[in-house]
């Protein structure tokens, strides 16, 4: 008898591109400052000047994985509050070590590259060290940071999460049909309106915005969103599709990922984010729903593998930035792509072996 699926191989292959993605991103973004191609001043393609969209990716699918959990353990039974502060400490528990491990490998290795980009002395690393204890502690998205000074500051992502489950989670826990059917899509809409219509974004980061930092709010809105794909993906997932509908299905999940795709690489107004968000929305949905085009060729261990390698990935390909930067800014552009390539794989690879011996260590002493 065959072991019963655990792992979604076309998200893992998705997770591992959209870290790819964020990555020749930041390359454009601290590398190469002018990258557009102009054609009849009308389309202008560039290197992934919208990258940064990827990240309502891994909202979504964390808001999934939140749905996921509370629906495996609602019961009729009303839950009382000491059972729920146990599970909503447990469940930050659980994230929060399954990170940690890889994140303080990477954080030794952004401060040596930080340090040798920015000419650090003693002092100067002294005092980026102490600047960097909220950031260190995933606190940066609550408010709490002392300068932006962090070595490593794409982790601003993770804190947001964090922070979004620890108000999402004991709301949603205690009344899941509510807010997963109603609260959750009302939630999305009006937030994403929100930074829409006041900041001309989505993608909205580290921005004090009255009582919320704006990275916050946008991770809220798009792991309620990941609510909505997980309560939809289910009721695909269950439904028999005639032809006719399972076409329709192929087709919204190609011209979705072609639209995202499109957007990420061309210079496009970025006030047609909350576009490109229904865009994820709808191929992601249709991934977790096991129904969408050549979803069984996924399913190796080799895309697994890719999937689990996305985190390292993520952690380690700004200090390898800096790190070219300080050393080799005056060669050329390929040279400089090709080396932050190079370093982002070193990095990776001891960040993602160090870091799972951590992680084993702790697991037994826990």
């Amino acid at each position: 008898m065959k072991n019963k699926q655990t792992r979604n191989g076309k998200i893992e292959f998705y997770r591992f591109s959209f870290c790819i993605v964020i990555l020749l991103f930041h390359i454009g973004e601290h590398l190469w400052y002018k990258n557009n191609i102009s054609f009849n001043n009308t389309l202008d393609i560039s290197f992934f000047a919208h990258g940064m969209i990827a990240v309502e990716f891994f909202f979504l699918v964390s808001g999934y994985f939140l749905a996921k959990e509370i629906n495996k353990k609602t019961t009729t039974k009303k839950i009382s509050s000491n059972t729920l502060s146990k599970e909503w400490f447990g469940y930050l528990k659980k994230k929060v070590l399954s990170i940690f491990p890889q994140h303080t490998v990477a954080f030794i290795i952004a401060i040596i590259c930080a340090s040798i980009f920015r000419k650090y002395g003693i002092a100067e690393i002294i005092r980026c060290l102490f600047c960097s204890i909220p950031q260190f502690f995933f606190l940066q998205m609550t408010g709490i940071r002392i300068n932006d000074s962090y070595p490593n500051n794409v982790e601003w992502y993770i804190s947001a999460m964090l922070v979004a489950i620890a108000l999402i989670y004991p709301i949603y826990r205690k009344h899941r049909d509510g807010f997963q059917k109603i609260a959750a899509p009302i939630i999305a809409i009006l937030a994403i309106g929100y930074l829409t219509s006041s900041f001309g974004k989505v993608s909205a980061t580290i921005i004090w915005d009255k009582f919320i930092m704006l990275g916050t709010l946008r991770a809220i809105a798009i792991m309620c969103l990941g609510i909505c794909s997980y309560e939809l993906s289910q009721y695909i997932q269950k439904k028999k599709l005639t032809k006719k509908e399972q076409t329709i299905l192929y087709t919204i999940e190609i011209f979705s990922i072609i639209g995202t795709l499109i957007y990420i690489i061309t210079s496009l107004s970025r006030n047609t984010e909350a576009i490109i968000v229904a865009l994820i929305f709808a191929f992601t949905t249709i991934a977790f729903s096991n129904k969408g085009l050549l979803t069984n060729m996924f399913n190796n261990k080799f895309i697994y593998f890719l999937g689990k390698i996305s985190l390292p990935i993520y952690l380690s390909h700004l200090p390898a930035i800096n790190l070219t930067k300080g050393l080799f800014m005056n060669e050329s552009m390929i040279t400089k792509v090709i080396l932050v390539l190079v370093f982002t794989s070193i990095f990776t690879t001891i960040t993602y072996i160090i870091g799972n011996l951590i992680g084993r260590r702790i697991n037994k002493t826990t």
